[in-house]
């Protein structure tokens, strides 16, 4: 934890400073200003825990800087120095929720009473806020999947993160999708899945799997797992740590199984048909004990060929003709199989051939590490098993609509690189603009917000924004070094609206602050 002590006496706060083992407290770096404008360009520059500030300093005092540090959405705790026994302040203090106030002289073990108890409290309030928000987004995660907040109302959905205060999940954002179903010996209702088990199973799950993992009940059989893609864990890593998660589970409960069906990176506007696709595999597909069972694994699809030539599915075949874009021929070969045999048709029978296609679908995309996610999401009913096989009319109507749309999305990749490039081109042009956003360049490309964000990020591995922000800091860069010109005015000049936002992103990005970054420069010069 960072600890900011301000006090327009110098030798005061050097003996704070000095006068204690800080690190022995929880206090790993102890920051220094003597006036309440270095505080906040502090603040601006520091991740800052605890403010030790004096009440009276020239020209802004120790209450001005606290009022200032909550408007601009800082969460330190606040204590006050003072040199009246009286505390002629207190009304304003109490007002503003002052942590505490020591009188001066100051003795070094009240002073190191207070910062433990500060640091304790920030700790709590701190936990208090992961976990609310951790139940926000479990109960956002909740209506997706139950359909209450619909998935093609892209509005909606941007309406309740906001009005909920989730600030860390946006619908550009993409998703590794997991079920996890469990099952117990001799089909009891299991209280594994119950809402008191609930808490315990989504800790291990964060655990395991990663910190930014988000599980919501599916049903009576398990739960739905979104794990935020960009947080450099791999698709193969994240794999293992699913294999650990159903190790640690069966360890636990010896007399359940658990069997985690994951489905391959989609948008978050996907969730919901990415839930019935696993939802269905999982009916579908039977295991002995725990395990991992990835639908779009070359391994798994191998194991469905049984079924498929009983139907005499010719894979290879449909296979070409979908990279060669000739889906009607595919779907002139699956009206032969359905007319090839009587007016009587068993659900087993339509059910190969519907998730036949939905395989090769899959595996394809797959093979060329693209994601099928979005283009299933396109699709009206495209993992609802219920309604394609309630007919071959049906079946028809949903192979033709399944292939139209991997038609237009394999076509889409094509020309993506092309489109990238173009992306590039205009933010290269137009990153000084602080008003530059995605749906700026999504009008310049004639395609949509979501498209453009889940383009970007499948050709170049990176967020829109983020690259927007990379793009203005090396330009910033560069001003900062061949320039003269203020901190506020090199961020204005590459596009940043405020300087405090410009101060963060830079720190974020190089790991500097603006002034230590030239002040550093010129030394190695």
């Amino acid at each position: 934890m960072n600890l900011l002590i301000v006090d327009d006496e110098y030798y005061l706060v050097q003996g704070l400073k000095n006068r204690i083992r800080w690190n022995e407290y929880g206090i790993d770096t102890v920051l220094e200003a003597y006036s309440a404008e270095q505080a906040l360009q502090m603040y601006q520059e520091n991740r800052i825990d605890i403010l030790l500030a004096d009440v009276e300093m020239p020209r802004e005092n120790g209450l001005s800087l606290i009022r200032k540090v909550i408007e601009q959405g800082y969460d330190s705790i606040n204590i006050l120095l003072t040199g009246h026994a009286d505390f002629n302040y207190a009304k304003e203090a109490i007002q503003l929720r002052v942590f505490d106030y020591l009188v001066k002289p100051i003795e070094s073990a009240q002073l190191v009473l207070v910062i433990t108890r500060a640091r304790e409290e920030l700790e709590r309030q701190r936990q208090a806020q992961k976990a609310a928000g951790r139940l926000k987004r479990e109960h956002f995660w909740q209506l997706l999947y139950s359909g209450e907040l619909p998935a093609q109302d892209a509005d909606a959905i941007t309406e309740h993160l906001e009005s909920a205060g989730i600030e860390d999940i946006s619908i550009e954002d993409h998703f590794y999708y997991s079920y996890l179903v469990v099952k117990k010996d001799r089909s009891e209702i299991s209280d594994v899945t119950s809402p008191d088990a609930a808490p315990a199973m989504h800790a291990d799950i964060r655990e395991l799997l990663s910190e930014d993992s988000c599980a919501a009940a599916a049903d009576r059989r398990g739960y739905m797992i979104s794990t935020r893609c960009d947080t450099g864990v791999s698709q193969g890593e994240l794999h293992e740590r699913c294999e650990a998660l159903v190790k640690k589970l069966s360890e636990m409960h010896p007399d359940h199984s658990f069997v985690l069906y994951t489905f391959s990176e989609a948008p978050l506007l996907a969730a919901p048909y990415a839930a019935e696709l696993l939802s269905q595999y999982a009916l579908r597909i039977l295991t002995n004990g725990s395990q991992v069972v990835s639908i779009t694994s070359t391994e798994q699809i191998d194991r469905l060929k049984e079924d498929r030539n009983s139907v005499l599915i010719p894979m290879q075949n449909w296979r070409e003709l979908l990279l060669e874009g000739k889906s009607e021929d595919i779907l002139f070969q699956i009206r032969g199989l359905l007319e090839r045999r009587n007016r009587v048709y068993s659900v087993k029978y339509l059910s190969i051939i519907f998730y036949g296609l939905l395989d090769l679908v899959i595996s394809v995309f797959s093979e060329q590490k693209r994601s099928a996610g979005e283009m299933l999401a396109e699709v009206s009913h495209s993992a609802d098993f219920a309604m394609a096989s309630s007919s071959p009319e049906s079946l028809l109507r949903w192979s033709e609509s399944l292939l139209r749309e991997a038609d237009m999305s394999l076509r889409r990749e094509k020309e993506s690189g092309s489109l990238v490039k173009k992306v590039k081109d205009y933010i290269e042009d137009h990153f000084r603009d602080p008003e530059l956003d995605r749906t700026q360049i999504a009008e310049y490309v004639h395609i949509s917000t979501d498209y453009l964000s889940y383009l970007f990020h499948k050709e170049t591995g990176g967020v829109l924004s983020s690259y927007i922000a990379e793009q203005r800091i090396a330009a910033a860069k560069e001003l900062l070094l061949s320039t003269d010109l203020t901190l506020e005015e090199v961020g204005e000049r590459c596009g940043f609206s405020n300087s405090t936002y410009f101060h963060r992103q830079f720190k974020k990005i190089t790991g500097n602050t603006p002034s230590t970054y030239r002040k550093n420069a010129g030394k190695r010069s």
